[in-house]
């Protein structure tokens, strides 16, 4: 994987998409998912260069995040300054409803789903290395949300309610996304996430007036 992977940094960046994915369907098949220096390198300097294409190809090639998925983010945010390139992007996504419409630098235009990237950050900010920087971009991100849950109630897509089908089958969530299971004890290694002491599973309806 590394011969095709490895080779000068501007061969390298001229197709991102094509690499990141190709690191995905590789690791799919590895039973360790341990990646080595040189592809945490390769991952991170790519991230650097060109955070969009990285962020949306790897949320096109496992919207639901599976383990391949977690394992992939784990190495882009374990560094400070990938983490800074990578919430922006994710919190652009994040804030679209039902679909988010971008392209790539391989002319892929094709839709991601906004819950996708919600799938992507609850991943995030349950790893043990979880990023300092989310304190910053926790007000944006949990507004982003809420307009979600909002949204979910007034409109859900046939392609979305397929989605949201998906990832309830395979991480049991609950049956519909404006239903959330959240954690209410604050936890003392991350005191801007919840804690691992109680569940409570919230059914609501926001109710807003914009001005």
């Amino acid at each position: 994987m590394l011969d095709v992977i490895m080779g000068s940094s501007t061969s390298r960046l001229k197709k991102v998409p094509t690499i990141v994915r190709d690191i995905y369907q590789r690791l799919a098949f590895i039973t360790d998912l341990s990646i080595d220096y040189s592809l945490d390198e390769t991952l991170q300097e790519m991230t650097l260069a060109q955070p969009h294409d990285v962020v949306v190809t790897l949320l096109r090639c496992a919207p639901s995040c599976d383990r391949v998925a977690v394992a992939m983010w784990r190495t882009i945010i374990s560094s400070r300054r990938t983490a800074e390139k990578v919430l922006p992007e994710l919190l652009c996504v994040l804030e679209d409803w039902p679909l988010h419409s971008t392209s790539t630098s391989d002319k892929d235009n094709s839709d991601v789903f906004p819950l996708a990237a919600t799938r992507a950050l609850w991943e995030i900010i349950h790893l043990p290395e979880c990023p300092e920087m989310l304190i910053l971009y926790f007000p944006h991100l949990f507004v982003a949300l809420l307009f979600q849950v909002f949204s979910s109630t007034e409109q859900m897509p046939v392609k979305v309610n397929d989605f949201w089908r998906q990832c309830q089958h395979k991480h049991f969530l609950p049956k519909n996304p404006n239903r959330c299971s959240i954690l209410v004890i604050p936890s003392p290694q991350c005191p801007w996430i919840w804690g691992q002491d109680s569940w409570h599973d919230l059914g609501f309806s926001l109710h807003t007036d914009l001005h």
